[in-house]
């Protein structure tokens, strides 16, 4: 039987060399829970077979609330599962509008915490293919054997990667992306929220690969994607 090969993990703890600055911040703020966590250790620890990363719309348009709701509901999901997990927004610098930009939610070396929603803010445009850039990258640093993409869009891509190899149209530069996703193994399934245009979600995803939802039944259409289908979608 194929063995999945240890990987680094960031594990908190009471003593170690690296303060973990965001459980830091949090015990100084009154949660003194976190009292032997305050330093994070790097260490190997068995590789799962499975991650699942989560790349997310954080255009001005997205519900933070239910955003945050699905967010950790899949990241708990896996953890029961015993996947490993990952999750990158995207959206624009709100005092510029042409410049893509992504948000780490959880690294996949570390464990989801209900203060990564603090990140979801939600303004600027939709640089799809930005955000499943970085996902892809966040999962190709993972042993896993199977990996796993979630899209989570509300709106049609409005910006393209900006690098002179790829299509200036925002929507052809995103197919791009996530084709170069599959082409390396990952599964991507995207998730069409509210009044996305669904023409648009078949020509990123395929007539198959993608789940339309209102964004009050997003968490629960993740859940059922991820129990039904993640183990046999390639």
């Amino acid at each position: 039987m194929f063995d999945t090969p240890p990987e680094l993990r960031d594990k908190a703890e009471l003593h170690g060399h690296q303060l973990d600055y965001r459980n830091v911040a949090e015990f100084f703020a009154g949660d003194k829970s976190l009292f032997d966590e305050l330093y994070r250790n790097r260490k190997y620890v068995p590789g799962g077979n499975r991650i699942v990363g989560v790349s997310v719309d954080f255009s001005g348009s997205v519900n933070e609330m239910d955003t945050q709701v699905a967010l950790t509901a899949i990241a708990r999901a896996a953890q029961l599962q015993g996947d490993n997990f990952t999750a990158a927004g995207f959206t624009t610098y709100a005092g510029g509008p042409t410049d893509s930009r992504t948000q780490l939610i959880t690294g996949p070396t570390e464990q989801f915490k209900m203060e990564h929603n603090s990140v979801v803010s939600a303004h600027g445009k939709t640089p799809l293919a930005n955000g499943v850039d970085t996902t892809h990258r966040l999962l190709a640093s993972n042993n896993a054997t199977e990996k796993i993409m979630f899209v989570i869009t509300d709106g049609k891509p409005n910006r393209s990667m900006k690098k002179s190899d790829w299509p200036s149209n925002s929507v052809a530069s995103a197919e791009k992306a996530i084709e170069i996703a599959k082409t390396n193994n990952i599964a991507v399934i995207g998730f069409g929220v509210d009044d996305v245009d669904e023409d648009v979600m078949e020509k990123l995803f395929g007539h198959d690969g993608y789940v339309m939802t209102d964004s009050d039944d997003l968490a629960e259409e993740l859940l059922k994607t991820y129990n039904t289908k993640c183990s046999t979608i390639r």
